[in-house]
């Protein structure tokens, strides 16, 4: 691949309302439960920090003026745009319509992150040394899949996406939740989205418009992230488990070390 881009955008998807986590988060998005001490979104962007990310951008909806405050208190110079979360009658929207209400904030090469996972510093290195020309879905494939995880399909080689979904019964991998597009994709990748709001309307995701690609002929390369710890929190229980493993293991998620 060829070098890493000087500069690019990191955007957060926070806006969703967290409706798995009970009481946790009434009053608050995901990305600000507490983890060792911290916002879960502290570590959000000390990884993008680390990965290479320039500008960074928190896009919110549920709660957005306690995002943004949080945010500021961490870095002021990043922004939080309040995004609509939700669509007619009170219906969630896919986090796709988050990504595309700021995309005229977004002039450059962008990597997407989901707010509510959490990594170890080692994976920002991996996947920093891995950035190319191309557009890339963070995967990985040492862990045993679960109906509501993100599938993917490659090429027989491994090394372009075919599919994705939760639904795929042949499938190679799990997404991770990262994008990676290079400005000169923005404009396929848009495109791609906006086929996606047709298809799958308030569902649209992320991660759709890389299978629209896929299907339409363009590259959407597999960056490799096994054999690195990460967690997602949907539920009471993920939350337990990352305190547990960010308490046992504070150095692995230091990002200013």
């Amino acid at each position: 691949m060829p070098d890493s881009p000087e500069e690019f955008y990191g955007v957060i998807l926070a806006a969703g309302a967290g409706k798995r986590m009970g009481g946790l988060t009434s009053d608050r998005p995901k990305a600000l439960l507490d983890i060792g001490g911290k916002p879960l979104v502290s570590y959000t962007i000390g990884f993008l920090r680390n990965v290479g990310a320039t500008h960074l951008l928190a896009l919110g909806g549920f709660c957005c003026d306690k995002l943004q405050s949080a945010v500021s208190a961490i870095d002021p110079d990043i922004e939080t745009i309040c995004c609509d979360a939700f669509g007619p009658g009170g219906a969630t929207l896919g986090n796709f319509h988050t990504l595309y209400q700021a995309r005229e904030k977004i002039r450059g090469s962008m990597m997407v992150i989901v707010g509510d996972h959490i990594f170890r510093c080692d994976i920002a290195d991996k996947i920093r040394r891995a950035l190319g020309a191309h557009i890339a879905a963070v995967t990985d494939q040492d862990r045993v899949l679960g109906p509501d995880d993100m599938k993917v399909k490659t090429t027989a080689d491994g090394r372009w996406l075919l599919c994705i979904s939760k639904t795929l019964t042949e499938f190679e991998r799990g997404y991770v939740g990262i994008i990676w597009c290079p400005e000169r994709a923005l404009g396929d990748y848009w495109s791609a989205g906006e086929e996606a709001i047709r298809r799958f309307g308030n569902a649209a995701d992320v991660v759709h418009p890389l299978e629209i690609l896929a299907e339409r002929g363009v590259s959407v390369e597999i960056v490799d992230m096994s054999g690195s710890w990460w967690g997602e929190i949907d539920t009471p229980e993920d939350l337990d488990r990352v305190r547990k493993e960010v308490g046992e293991r504070p150095n692995d998620y230091d990002y200013d070390a």
